[in-house]
């Protein structure tokens, strides 16, 4: 672990702020990112602050809501139904993790 902290800093990263290690979390589970990092509010969704967060285009994780429940019936039979034909980008995880990738925020294009 010294040598990955020692190998980081020689290459200018910084790491950012520990995670909150909750219930069944360990800190070796986090990565270390070679920029400035800082946790995202988890906020209920009829919170105000939520939507002043959404308006300012923050990041924040909301709770007590039912957003995903529709996507539990989605199979392929489903998917086909619904979407059609068309190329779309698919990704597993090995883990319960989700990984949300935005190919715009990499271009610059948000």
């Amino acid at each position: 672990m010294a040598a990955a902290s020692s190998s980081a800093a020689a290459a200018g990263c910084r790491e950012g702020p520990a995670a909150a290690a909750g219930p069944g979390w360990s800190d070796s589970q986090f990565r270390r990112y070679c920029f400035e990092t800082r946790p995202i509010p988890r906020l209920s969704h009829s919170d105000p602050r939520a939507e002043e967060l959404i308006e300012n285009e923050e990041p924040v994780v909301l709770t007590d809501t039912n957003l995903v429940y529709p996507a539990l019936k989605w199979d392929l039979d489903y998917l086909q139904e619904n979407i059609g034909n068309g190329d779309f980008s698919v990704y597993s995880a090995s883990t319960h993790k989700f990984l949300y990738y935005d190919e715009h925020q990499e271009d610059g294009q948000f």
